[in-house]
């Protein structure tokens, strides 16, 4: 009987850390990605939030400014 307690403990202990070992590797795999998403965002100078989605016609609406802005800078020159 002493034995069999034992091995119900025993299991018991692995099973906690297994458990705590996983959540501690996912808080911690977290927190690298939120740092680094948040240096990419600072880095780049735009919010997630700020950006649309690009259909297929806010793509052509950026193209045709980047254009004319690349147009006037070299007509300037």
């Amino acid at each position: 009987m002493e034995r069999s307690s034992s091995l119900v403990q025993t299991a018991c202990q692995g099973i906690f850390i297994t458990v705590l070992t996983v959540l501690s590797v996912s808080w911690f795999l977290n927190k690298i990605k939120k740092y680094f998403t948040k240096s990419v965002t600072e880095i780049s100078g735009v919010r997630v939030a700020d950006t649309e989605l690009d259909t297929p016609d806010s793509y052509r609406k950026k193209q045709d400014e980047c254009r004319q802005r690349m147009q006037a800078e070299h007509e300037s020159k």
